[in-house]
């Protein structure tokens, strides 16, 4: 699949199962990585495979995605642990680097 002029692989059976969750977003831009967790993440269409996040204009994660014009995202199970929904849902991107570590390995 293309996206934005950059091949983009997506397991599309995990696409057709989007449902209602948590998710982490997360966008790269000047070699730094950022990362947020969002309860919006939907399918668009199914031809071309295309989904929507919904992302506060506020958020450091926002300002990635609008520069690179790329994103991912992580489905959350239902257990996940506190410190990792901590991570990226209480911390500003701004102020830490904890996001990245998560993120890189």
């Amino acid at each position: 699949m293309e996206g934005h002029g950059r091949n983009v692989e997506m397991d599309e059976q995990a696409f057709w199962k989007l449902g209602y969750g948590m998710y982490i977003v997360a966008s790269a831009s000047g070699g730094r990585i950022n990362g947020q967790i969002a309860n919006t993440v939907f399918q668009v269409t199914s031809k071309p495979p295309t989904i929507a996040v919904s992302v506060n204009r506020q958020n450091l994660t926002h300002a990635y995605i609008k520069t690179s014009k790329v994103f991912s995202v992580s489905v959350l199970e239902e257990d996940a642990p506190m410190q990792l929904i901590g991570t990226f849902g209480y911390k500003s991107g701004r102020m830490s680097k904890n996001s990245t570590a998560f993120l890189t390995n």
